[in-house]
C-alpha cells in the first residue's frame, strides 16, 4: 500500500529517529500531506476495496470448480479482528447465487468469543459453531467432518493456524478443496512460532491454494500454491463529513491549530505501538503543536 515518497513515507524497522524524522518532513509541509493522502486514497479505492478482494477470490474458487460452490469459511476467533472482517466481506459481497456460504467458528471453551457468528447470524449467512476443548480437539474434527459431509461442502476455506490443521484431518480422503487465508505470522512467543511452524508444514503439504495478503507472506517457502489477494476495506464507511472531525477534535480536546498524529490497531507486539511512543518523545521535543492520539484493541492471546 505505501510507495515510498509517492503515498507514504517508508522507515527502517525500529528506527524511531526515522519515524520521527518522516513525521517532521510531512508534519511541515501541508501540501505533501494532501498529495500523499489524495495517492494513498486512490491506491485503496483501486486495489484495497472489497471489490477488488472479493472478485479475485470469487475468480480463484471458480478457477477450481467452475460450477455453484458450496463454501464453508472456517475460523477459530479470539475476536473481531483483520481475518474476521476479511470473512464476513466475502461472505456478504460474493454472489450467493454461484457461491453459497456456511460461516464456521470453533468456540474455545477458555476464550469463547463468537462475534463473527453473531454479525454472521445479524446477515443472514448460515452458521455452524463447533465446541472446542482447546489444542487439537479430534472431537471438534469429527464434528467438522460430518458437517463437511451432511452440507455437501466443495470448499473448505480456512483462516488461522487452528482451522488450518483441524481443516486438514477433517477433509483426509473427502472431496472437498481446501483453501487458507494466511493473514500473517507473528512469532511473538516460543509457542507461537512453534504452531506456526506447524502450520506453514500443512500449508504446504494439502492446500490446493494459499492465499496470502502480501507477497512478503510466506517469501521463501517454495510453496507453490502460493497466490496474493490484498485485504479489501469498506472505504465508504471512513468517507466521514467534516461536521464529524470537529466533533472528534472537540471531544478529545484538540485545538484547530493542533495536527494530530493518530494510529489504530491492535495491542499486540507486531504492531509494534512502542515504536511510535518512542518516535513521539522526540517529536513531542521539536517545537512542533502536535498531539499524538493512540486508540488500542486489546485482546488477551490463549494458544489454540
Amino acid at each position: 500500500l505505501v510507495e515510498d515518497h509517492v503515498t507514504g513515507l517508508l522507515v527502517e524497522k525500529e528506527n524511531s529517529k526515522q519515524l520521527k524524522d518522516a513525521f517532521v518532513k510531512l508534519l511541515k509541509d501541508r501540501p505533501l500531506q494532501k498529495s500523499m493522502g489524495e495517492k494513498g486514497r486512490q491506491k485503496a479505492l483501486e486495489h484495497f476495496s472489497n471489490e477488488a478482494m472479493v472478485k479475485r477470490y470469487e475468480d480463484l474458487f471458480t478457477l477450481l470448480l467452475p460450477k455453484q460452490i458450496q463454501i464453508m469459511h472456517f475460523i477459530s476467533s479470539g475476536g473481531f479482528y483483520g481475518a474476521e472482517n476479511v470473512l464476513l466481506n466475502l461472505v456478504t459481497n460474493m454472489n450467493k447465487e454461484i457461491y453459497r456460504p456456511i460461516v464456521a467458528v470453533i468456540q474455545d471453551g477458555r476464550r469463547p468469543n463468537l462475534q463473527v457468528a453473531e454479525k454472521a447470524r445479524e446477515l443472514k449467512i448460515p452458521i455452524k459453531v463447533f465446541q472446542s476443548k482447546g489444542r487439537i480437539d479430534f472431537d471438534t474434527v469429527s464434528k467438522l467432518r460430518r458437517c463437511l459431509v451432511a452440507h455437501k461442502i466443495d470448499v473448505l476455506h480456512t483462516h488461522n493456524y487452528k482451522s488450518d490443521i483441524i481443516g486438514v484431518l477433517a477433509t483426509r480422503n473427502l472431496n472437498v478443496k481446501l483453501i487458507a487465508t494466511a493473514h500473517g505470522f507473528t512469532d511473538i512467543n516460543n509457542k507461537v512460532t512453534f504452531y506456526e511452524k506447524l502450520d506453514r508444514w500443512f500449508l504446504k503439504r494439502y492446500f490446493d491454494r494459499v492465499v496470502v495478503v502480501a507477497e512478503a507472506v510466506l517469501r521463501g517457502s517454495g510453496l507453490t500454491t502460493k497466490i496474493v489477494i490484498r485485504n479489501g476495506i469498506n472505504v465508504k464507511q471512513f468517507q466521514q463529513p467534516q461536521q464529524c472531525r470537529q466533533e472528534i477534535r472537540q471531544k478529545y480536546g484538540i485545538l484547530d491549530n493542533e495536527i494530530l498524529i493518530g494510529t489504530v490497531g491492535r495491542f499486540s507486539f507486531e504492531k509494534n505501538q512502542k515504536l511510535l511512543i518512542a518516535a513521539a518523545d522526540k517529536i513531542c521535543r521539536s517545537q512542533l503543536n502536535v498531539k499524538i492520539m493512540i486508540a488500542l484493541i486489546i485482546v488477551l492471546v490463549i494458544l489454540l
